[in-house]
């Protein structure tokens, strides 16, 4: 029996899908096993975006992943060598702006914006200019 192209290409797309969930939900799996072994902040604040991406139903998840990943951040800012300061201030910040894991409140995404202002190195300009266009947009948002 003799297959049709589209049929052969509807095989192929089908097996290509198959592989692709299989993989993704191996490596979603070890970002699991990373983020809570190693009390990853990172790791979790991924899983927060990954759920919170992923549908409505998953937002209980993402709100959680999102707490634990805030209250990993303020740990690592209390030690004094803490590194990347004005990076995870502008992080914390980010979450407060959009509600991740919080209440969206204004006034304290500015507050950090501004501490990551202060923290920020001169030769980071990247960093400096993400936190300028994050504290206009809230400057914005509050008129």
């Amino acid at each position: 029996m003799k297959l049709s192209f589209k049929t052969k290409f509807g095989m192929l797309a089908l097996s290509a899908f198959l592989v692709y969930t299989f993989w993704f939900n191996i490596a979603i799996g070890c970002l699991h096993v990373y983020a809570f072994a190693t009390d990853n902040t990172h790791g979790k604040r991924l899983l927060g975006e990954y759920y919170a991406a992923k549908s409505i139903d998953y937002s209980v998840k993402a709100n959680i992943y999102f707490k634990q990943d805030l209250e990993g951040y303020k740990i690592k800012l209390a030690k004094p060598q803490t590194k990347h300061k004005a990076q995870i201030e502008l992080l914390i910040g980010n979450q407060y702006e959009f509600g991740k894991g919080v209440e969206p409140d204004l006034e304290q995404a500015n507050s950090w914006y501004k501490k990551a202002i202060k923290d920020c190195l001169p030769q980071d300009k990247l960093t400096l200019d993400l936190i300028y266009e994050a504290l206009n947009r809230t400057k914005a948002a509050k008129k």
